[in-house]
């Protein structure tokens, strides 16, 4: 069923397929980042109002969760692309990584009717949070060339959102281990 935070789910994707095609456009290099942040506010007020207006469904949580990754992704690797570091190469691999395994171990746990064990955790917001806020100030750098302290800054939190990322992936796997070593037990 499309509702209105799906139609703001499908609209974060409608916004990063924008955001790539300015960033081959100089002249629109400037609305990169506004793009940005409307996308990343979108991502809170679908599930806002999902919850507000009790319009939760299976679909716009799956629209969700794709449309999170997709503007994830586009924004890291134009930033790989543009900075062409290390320091943002790395966790942008490691982030993308993370989360194309992380849909699958959902996908797994989901088969097995362990969805409980892979929901969102207050780590996984934090995480996304700090990711977030450090593209967003990676993305504006450019634009704000006298002040390194963003540029840091963002590498910074984007290596951070890439530890965390990983300590919840290994928490989640340890979780449904343990819960399918039991399962198993208890079958034997």
């Amino acid at each position: 069923m499309i509702n209105t935070p799906t139609i703001i789910t499908l609209l974060r994707f409608a916004l990063t397929i924008i955001m790539i095609i300015f960033y081959f456009i100089d002249t629109v290099h400037a609305f990169i980042l506004p793009l940005f942040v409307l996308a990343a506010l979108s991502d809170w007020l679908d599930g806002y109002l999902a919850r507000k207006m009790k319009l939760q469904t299976s679909f716009g949580a799956f629209l969700d969760q794709f449309a999170d990754k997709f503007l994830v992704a586009s924004s890291l690797i134009i930033l790989a692309v543009s900075y062409q570091t290390v320091w943002i190469t790395l966790p942008t691999l490691l982030i993308i990584n993370r989360d194309l395994l992380m849909a699958s171990f959902r996908h797994f746990a989901s088969e097995q009717q362990l969805s409980h064990l892979v929901k969102v955790n207050r780590l996984g917001k934090m995480k996304t949070a700090i990711q977030l806020i450090a593209i967003g100030l990676l993305l504006s750098y450019p634009g704000l060339v006298s002040y390194h302290f963003f540029y840091y800054l963002g590498v910074f939190g984007l290596n951070i959102s890439a530890c965390l990322g990983w300590i919840g992936f290994v928490t989640y796997c340890l979780l449904l281990s343990k819960e399918l070593g039991t399962l198993h037990k208890n079958h034997t």
